[in-house]
């Protein structure tokens, strides 16, 4: 089968105009069958925007997202970035 999961390697925070599209446009190229990169994905930024009062209950939210969007069945890859938007840093 040979499904397993890339874990972070980095996050890119975005704001406005600090060349955030432009780091995460370079880990792409530097190697694209290699780095895994979101931009600005949903389910991050949605786990990031969870405002529940159980706090290990946001933790587990967001691990679970990052575990999931980290699995693959490719060898080749072995990087995984993730541009956070600014409404999911907040």
């Amino acid at each position: 089968d040979g499904l397993h999961t890339i874990p972070p390697s980095g996050f890119v925070f975005h704001e406005s105009r600090v060349g955030s599209t432009l780091v995460a446009n370079s880990l792409t190229a530097m190697d694209p069958t290699a780095h895994r990169v979101y931009s600005e994905s949903h389910p991050m930024n949605d786990a990031l925007k969870e405002n529940s009062s159980d706090m290990d209950a946001n933790v587990q939210l967001l691990r679970d997202v990052v575990y999931l969007m980290g699995r693959t069945s490719s060898a080749e890859e072995n990087q995984l970035f993730f541009k956070v938007s600014s409404v999911g840093s907040k």
